[in-house]
């Protein structure tokens, strides 16, 4: 809740009725929210929804591919006339978030459920996983199942439009630690590791 506060606080819309929602099973794309961002963003180029719906669908098919998402990256940052992502006007994209949105394939039934879900456009760019402070366990449990999920095919359209993973038990680094236990790390898919990443702010003191 407070993970989700906080976005909240730097604008992001929490979506309480994810469920009431249209979007793509296979991703969790939202495809009504893409497709009113995508006219808005390219409603100087006379963008239809008959457009944004087949540039959506484009992006789904891009999910499943066997790439770790490269393909769906390429297409999300082009900096061609039509944009996806408006990255010179950040207030010009719908940034949304939500709880327990479950990732399920429903034709293996195979299912898991991010904590936080955090959206651009409809786009499911990023999930934040967040565990009680001082479980010693909790960060390296999530890292070994998010392993696992990674692996499985089932869950590959998924992790295709996931551009970044977060990972926080909300205290401070342990920076004499051998294995990352405490503190938010950030990572990105991968077929095998997850590899962490610590967070860390520019220093000034030199300056």
């Amino acid at each position: 809740v407070p993970a989700a506060i906080h976005l909240m606080k730097l604008g992001y819309q929490y979506l309480a009725d994810i469920d009431e929602q249209e979007y793509d099973h296979d991703t969790n794309i939202l495809t009504d929210v893409f497709v009113r961002s995508y006219m808005r963003i390219n409603e100087s180029q006379n963008v239809t929804e008959q457009d944004a719906r087949l540039k959506c669908a484009d992006l789904i098919k891009s999910c499943r591919y066997e790439d770790l998402g490269r393909d769906f990256y390429t297409k999300i940052t082009s900096v061609s006339s039509l944009r996806c992502i408006d990255f010179e006007h950040p207030e010009n994209n719908e940034w949304h978030c939500t709880t327990e949105f479950t990732c399920r394939n429903d034709q293996t039934l195979d299912e898991f459920r991010p904590d936080i879900t955090v959206f651009v456009n409809g786009l499911p760019l990023a999930f934040i996983e967040v565990k009680i402070p001082n479980n010693r366990d909790g960060i390296m449990a999530e890292r070994n199942r998010i392993e696992r999920r990674m692996q499985r095919q089932c869950f590959r359209s998924f992790f295709g439009a996931t551009q970044l993973m977060i990972f926080s038990n909300n205290q401070e680094y342990d920076h004499e630690a051998i294995t990352p236990i405490q503190g938010a790390f950030y990572a990105t898919v991968s077929k095998e590791k997850c590899f962490f990443n610590t967070f860390r702010e520019e220093d000034h003191s030199h300056s």
